[in-house]
């Protein structure tokens, strides 16, 4: 092999050659001059395969009497002008057959030595002159009638067709993949409608067992659930589900610092200080306003301060549907099955971020001995234990509670109840009887137990406090 020439370019360069002798062995026919007679050798169809099966390859005499066949002026000319049509486009295919293979040498040489610029020019010549074949090859089929049904003008058109076809199937593809996304949806829904469904039958199967009838509640329940927007008595009762959540978890943390003998009485002193409980059990409320406190923190913010969306200023309307349909769907459902589903959902977020802020450390190691809840909340997982299965439950009430109030327009403002504040039925409610007016003095809030909330124009959820009575006019005596 010389100097310069490509190690593989005999391979492109000898089916090229074979191309071209394959041609000349086989014309397509011969030039007729216009001076001939009009009468011409045509072969049928039939003549043409025995004159094959006639040639000398087969052991056949060549020597065969055709007959000949007159044709028109008219097919003449058109004949004719085929003819010089397929001339031409073989001088066109050889030419370009002829440039193919020398712009291939310049490729292979464009690699030995390794020239980046002389190779780039070397592949668009190459890919040029196969494009200009393959238009020849349409113009073949044009001539020699493979496609002569299908007009010329007409190819531009199908290639675009075929463009836009392909970009259906895409769009197919991708709403195929949606619909198994929505099926994968609905059965998960199917699941929980199924699961709430055992739960309902269960609680009415309790409350046969003790002879209590439910009706004017399970009302309520379907009233609310069917509700297309949000009001201020959907919002009431949604606020007694995170009374009910907050005494429930009081009671398994009561009931968990006892088991761990830790002082219950000085835990609730260290959250209300130099408050008199009217009974012992009372401490309880301390304890629910300490959960309170901590869960209520950033419920002024959309996202309660855990990303830093800005979704109610940028899209309001969009926003306050979307609160209001997550409020819908959270409403039925148990934490537990949202949170084994997604985990690191915001809902989720909520949950670790609320559970380190209540939970102290020590107060953990009490309880269980270890720091296994702590390390797995940290890492964003949701234990499966009683208490912080019960935590997840007010967790819940409070998220939902926090979704349904950035559905209205405007969002109701929150307000907190000072200590030592003079009490006011109108925006407050105490947890215990009033003293009796007649013994004289003020009915001070020793604490607030959970948050009010104002409705525009003029609906009040008042705040629950514990009140204590303290004689004298001057509350700060």
């Amino acid at each position: 092999m010389g100097r310069g020439t490509p190690h593989r370019g005999g391979n492109i360069g000898d089916l090229l050659d074979k191309v071209s002798r394959s041609c000349l062995l086989h014309p397509t026919g011969r030039k007729l001059s216009r001076g001939r007679s009009a009468e011409v050798l045509s072969l049928s169809e039939d003549e043409e395969e025995s004159s094959d099966l006639a040639s000398p390859e087969n052991g056949r005499s060549p020597n065969r009497s055709v007959q000949l066949q007159p044709m028109e002026s008219a097919d003449y000319e058109k004949l004719l002008q085929r003819m010089q049509a397929m001339e031409e486009l073989f001088t066109d295919i050889f030419e370009t057959t002829y440039t193919l293979k020398t712009a291939y040498i310049r490729l292979q040489m464009a690699h030995s030595p390794y020239d980046p610029e002389k190779l780039h020019h070397a592949d668009k010549a190459v890919v040029s002159q196969l494009q200009k074949l393959s238009d020849l090859k349409q113009s073949y089929r044009r001539v020699n009638g493979f496609i002569c049904t299908v007009p010329p003008g007409k190819f531009a058109d199908m290639e675009d067709q075929k463009k836009i076809v392909a970009t259906y199937e895409s769009v197919v593809t991708e709403l195929k993949t949606e619909v198994r996304e929505k099926d994968a949806e609905i059965q998960f829904l199917k699941q929980n409608l199924k699961q709430v469904t055992k739960n309902i039958e269960k609680l009415e199967r309790r409350l046969k067992k003790y002879g209590i009838k439910d009706d004017n509640r399970e009302t309520q329940v379907q009233r609310r659930i069917s509700m297309e927007s949000p009001t201020p008595e959907l919002f009431q009762s949604t606020f007694e589900q995170v009374h009910e959540a907050t005494n429930n978890f009081t009671k398994v943390l009561m009931a968990e610092m006892k088991k761990a003998r830790w002082d219950v009485n000085a835990a609730a002193a260290a959250i209300a200080p130099a408050v008199s409980f009217r009974k012992p059990n009372h401490i309880k409320f301390a304890f629910n306003s300490y959960l309170c406190e901590k869960l209520f923190q950033g419920f002024e913010n959309e996202s309660f301060y855990i990303s830093g969306s800005l979704s109610s200023l940028l899209e309001p309307e969009k926003h306050r549907q979307d609160c209001f349909t997550q409020f819908r769907d959270m409403l039925p459902m148990e934490p537990s099955e949202l949170l084994n589903i997604l985990p690191d959902c915001a809902f989720g977020k909520f949950c670790n971020k609320k559970y380190l802020g209540i939970v102290h450390p020590k107060m953990e190691e009490a309880f269980f001995g270890n720091f296994d809840h702590r390390s797995d909340v940290v890492n964003g997982k949701h234990p499966n234990s009683d208490f912080y299965q019960t935590f997840i439950r007010l967790a819940k009430a409070v998220w939902i509670l926090h979704k349904l109030a950035f559905s209205f327009n405007p969002v109701p403002s929150h307000f907190h109840v000072k200590a030592n504040s003079v009490f006011q039925s109108t925006y407050m409610e105490s947890v215990l009887p009033l003293h009796d007016s007649a013994q004289g003095g003020v009915q001070l809030v020793a604490f607030a137990i959970t948050p009010g909330f104002k409705f525009v124009p003029d609906t009040v959820i008042k705040s629950r406090v514990y009140v204590v009575h303290k004689l004298g006019n001057n509350p700060a005596e």
